[in-house]
């Protein structure tokens, strides 16, 4: 007999699957065209209407309707003389929206824990690939991978900007799994977590220095709280806005959360 704490096994493998809709997209190695960017973007919409169709959906924030809706209309009046370029942006759009639903949907439903590991998975898997282009060690992995100059780390995103915010937002997918999480899988988060750090240097990248430098630049702290009113001081970072989306996720938990200002 299943023991009360056991999950079932339909419900262990609709998790698997959110999380590898959701890091499939990051993930994708191949770009033979028509454009470069093709075949991922087209990955991506399948795995956002695949989402759509398991997940719980929801309206997300007006701003965030308001902002998509002005964009859809800026393509339209600027560039409405070109009807494939402006067909493409405002569907770009449109499934940008969908997977806002999606992600309203599942944060409205409970726990946040499948993005949290499908980032976390996304770029521990991306960030090995960093490394070895960024040593000139990645030509073995083709076609799983591409080979740029050594030098130069981006995984399978192709600029390094993007690889540096994929490293970054797997960064606080990790913090906030440790915060809500276990002795044991704390400790297995360590390794994952020096290797995104590693990952995200071989980036060279200015954005993944402004998302680094941003939370480190504060002399106040942020903790991760593991107990309903209390300050459990494990793995400080320090306090500011670039630690919201980990709060933010944290306090849907009753038992484990972050402190509540912020610089």
């Amino acid at each position: 007999m299943l023991s009360a704490h056991a999950e079932k096994p339909e419900k262990a493998f609709g998790r698997i699957a959110f999380v590898a809709l959701i890091a499939l997209p990051f993930l994708l190695p191949f770009a033979e065209g028509p454009s470069v960017n093709a075949q991922q973007q087209l990955a991506t919409w399948a795995c956002v209407a695949v989402l759509s169709g398991l997940a719980p959906i929801h309206l997300p924030a007006r701003p965030l309707i308001t902002w998509l809706a002005a964009s859809a209309l800026a393509v339209l009046l600027g560039h409405g003389h070109d009807i494939p370029l402006a067909a493409a942006t405002v569907f770009a759009l449109a499934m940008a929206g969908v997977a806002a639903c999606v992600g309203a949907g599942m944060a409205r439903a409970g726990s946040p824990a499948p993005w949290a590991w499908a980032l976390l998975a996304a770029g521990l898997l991306s960030a090995p690939l960093g490394l070895l282009q960024y040593y000139g060690l990645a030509d073995v992995l083709v076609p799983w991978t591409t080979t740029p100059e050594p030098g130069q780390a981006y995984g399978n995103l192709r600029q390094r900007n993007q690889f540096a915010s994929l490293i970054s937002m797997a960064l606080i997918a990790a913090l906030w799994l440790h915060a809500v999480h276990g002795r044991r899988v704390r400790a297995a988060l360590a390794p994952g977590a020096l290797l995104l750090v590693v990952a995200a240097a071989a980036a060279t990248s200015r954005t993944g220095l402004l998302v680094f430098r941003t939370p480190w630049s504060s002399s106040r702290l942020c903790w991760p709280i593991s107990q309903p009113h209390g300050c459990c001081p494990s793995w400080p970072v320090p306090r500011s806005k670039a630690c919201w989306p980990a709060c933010a996720m944290a306090r849907r938990r009753p038992t484990a959360g972050c402190c509540y200002g912020a610089t």
